[in-house]
């Protein structure tokens, strides 16, 4: 039983990589049709659009939006920058959050079964000491920042937010004062 779950996950594995492959191209070949969907819904419900798809970017496990598209959208319709900047942290900092804890109780429970706890306790051992820099590099730079996945890895929460929320809150400030200040 315990080699059909590793072979279960091995395919799931296989089919999540192609999964993000897939959406990357696609997210790729669409952009702008992604960012005129996106600048759609923010010039019709503003803020509160910013505020939903600001979390739901953060929560939904995909690697080809980011919320830099919503700061691009929001500067190009004029809006404010210091309401745009606290309302896409609001719902960034929230959907990271609920990924991680998501993350930290289903994930980590399907990890417990496919794995020997010594295993285990090394994955968890290594995602808070050597993980909390690849979680910064992800929160601050194009790398996907899946908060899902690293709940799941079982980071510390105290090293989720020291590396994962602070650092994708400062890229956020970073990106949005760029991005107005060419446009």
């Amino acid at each position: 039983m315990h080699e059909y779950k590793k072979n279960i996950v091995k395919i799931i594995t296989i089919i999540v990589l192609v999964l993000v492959v897939i959406s990357l191209v696609v997210g790729i070949a669409n952009y702008t049709a992604l960012e005129t969907q996106v600048t759609y819904y923010i010039k019709s419900y503003s803020m509160a659009s910013i505020f939903i798809l600001s979390l739901l970017i953060e929560l939904i496990p995909q690697s080809f939006l980011a919320p830099t598209i919503l700061i691009i959208s929001a500067a190009l319709l004029k809006l404010s920058l210091i309401p745009v900047i606290i309302i896409i942290m609001m719902g960034s900092i929230i959907g990271s959050a609920l990924g991680f804890e998501l993350g930290r109780y289903y994930g980590v429970k399907f990890v417990k079964d496919i794995s020997v706890s010594e295993k285990r306790k090394k994955i968890k051992e290594a995602m808070n000491k050597r993980g909390k820099w690849a979680v910064t590099l992800a929160a601050i730079s194009p790398i996907p920042y899946i908060p899902l996945i690293i709940g799941s890895l079982d980071m510390s929460r105290k090293n989720f937010f020291l590396f994962g929320i602070i650092p994708r809150a400062l890229s956020l400030i970073v990106d949005a004062l760029v991005i107005y200040w060419i446009l």
